[in-house]
């Protein structure tokens, strides 16, 4: 056997075993945690981010509800708020770990596009974010231990451009406020917050705002 056939044969085998296994995946029943242990033991997630996701309460009766009705197409069904939590906080952490359970799962969680559309629906204005803080607490509560964190400040030069968008304007100081920001200067850096673990393995963006020639003072 020549060597390109039989790298050819090696591919081949491999391909049905992933096959084999995920096949056997979809048949075997899991509990949340096992799943996402499995995840972990794959290396797509990490201990802290496999308890952040068990924190979203999400019921394994959904997905498997979902498998169930589904005929290797995306599922249309509405997905509640719970499922949708844990959707988006699984494709942040691991697209590839997503993906794998996506397809474990025969389609019922939902296509990535979909949840890029999620993200999306935020509010994204400036200042500190309650989603952000939100995250903080679930990371805290879900930690077997006393997390340690650092705040990290910094700043990003943006182009300076004004932009309407329906009755808003953009690209003029924003502190956050809420308040009517025309007459303001346009902006020319981005002030970012990021709460930073220092004895576990994650970053939270907890805010930013648009300001004009920031000094230390």
């Amino acid at each position: 056997m020549s060597p390109k056939k039989r790298k050819l044969t090696h591919t081949m085998y491999l391909a049905q075993q992933k096959l084999k296994q995920n096949n056997q995946m979809k048949t075997k029943m899991f509990t949340l945690e096992s799943l996402l242990k499995r995840l972990e033991n794959k290396h797509f997630l990490n201990d802290e981010q496999v308890n952040l996701l068990i924190g979203t309460k999400v019921t394994v009766k959904e997905l498997y509800s979902r498998k169930e009705s589904n005929t290797d197409q995306d599922s249309t069904a509405e997905y509640s708020p719970e499922f949708r939590k844990f959707a988006m906080t699984l494709h942040y952490y691991s697209s590839k770990g997503y993906n794998y359970l996506r397809e474990v799962f025969n389609l019922s969680l939902p296509h990535p596009d979909i949840v890029e559309k999620w993200y999306n629906s935020i509010n994204g204005k400036a200042g500190f974010t309650t989603e952000s803080f939100n995250a903080l607490k679930l990371i805290a509560d879900k930690s077997k231990h006393p997390l340690y964190c650092c705040l990290i400040i910094g700043e990003m030069r943006i182009k300076k451009n004004i932009e309407w968008v329906g009755e808003n304007t953009y690209g003029h100081l924003e502190f956050g406020a809420g308040l009517d920001n025309c007459e303001a200067p346009e902006a020319s850096e981005a002030l970012v917050f990021l709460v930073s673990g220092i004895n576990a393995n994650w970053k939270v963006p907890v805010g930013y705002f648009l300001v004009d020639q920031t000094t230390g003072e």
